[in-house]
Formats: C-alpha cells, structure tokens, sequence
C-alpha cells in the first residue's frame, strides 16, 4: 500500500468519504492488509473481491452486489487522497438536484475517475 506521511493514501480517502454526506460507505479490497486497514474505521464496511484479477470492472460488481438497497452511487478509486469533501458533497448535490444518469467529475476540463450514477436494478 502506498503511504502518504505517516498514513496509507487509503486511509486520506476514507476519511473523506466519511465526512461527506455519503450515506454508506463501503470498500472493495483485494488483499488482506487494505481488509484490516479497512476495518480499523468504524461506519466502513469491507468488501473482499475475489475475482481482482479480472479487472476494475470485477470491484465495481462486487460493490454493487455487496448493497442491499437501489438507488445512487459513487464510485472512487482508493487512491485519492487529495479528494475533498466538498468535491464529494458536490456530486451528490448535482445529482439530486439535477436527477441525471450519471455525473462525472472534471478536473481542469478532463473526466475524473469519480463518478455517479443511478441504478434501478443492481449489476452482476
């Protein structure tokens, strides 16, 4: 795990999330390490997914799987640890204001890799 000062660039992004207004938060890992650190944070809830080598689309199905209720998400890469809240609470205001399919970050006029979307039926 990449490390940033003194913590894991993961730990900066949970964090974050956490203090936005995301309702659940939860993390797909693929090693037992990012599991424990995972664990460590209290309102978090990790995800192993078994099938990482199939790709990033793999983690996205197991996070979809992993929640029992439809409705919006948003998804971030773990590192990220310059994200900020404001960018998070952002989203979710754009998105429940506006009520698109999806919406997407911009940095400097180019996509980001957080975005989100609605989902009436959740992927497998």
């Amino acid at each position: 795990m990449a490390s940033l000062s003194e913590k894991h660039v993961l730990e900066y992004t949970i964090e974050t999330t956490l203090k936005s207004k995301l309702e659940t938060v939860n993390v797909v890992y693929r090693t037992p390490d990012v599991g424990v650190l995972i664990d460590q944070f209290k309102g978090v809830n990790s995800v192993l997914n078994k099938n990482a080598v199939k790709g990033q689309s793999e983690a996205i199905k197991v996070g979809l799987n992993s929640i029992d209720n439809e409705g919006a998400f948003l998804f971030l890469v773990g590192d990220q640890p310059f994200i900020s809240v404001e960018t998070i609470n952002k989203l979710i205001r754009v998105f429940e204001e506006k009520k698109p399919d999806i919406v997407v970050s911009l940095y400097k006029g180019k996509k980001g890799t957080q975005y989100f979307c609605k989902s009436s039926k959740k992927g497998t």
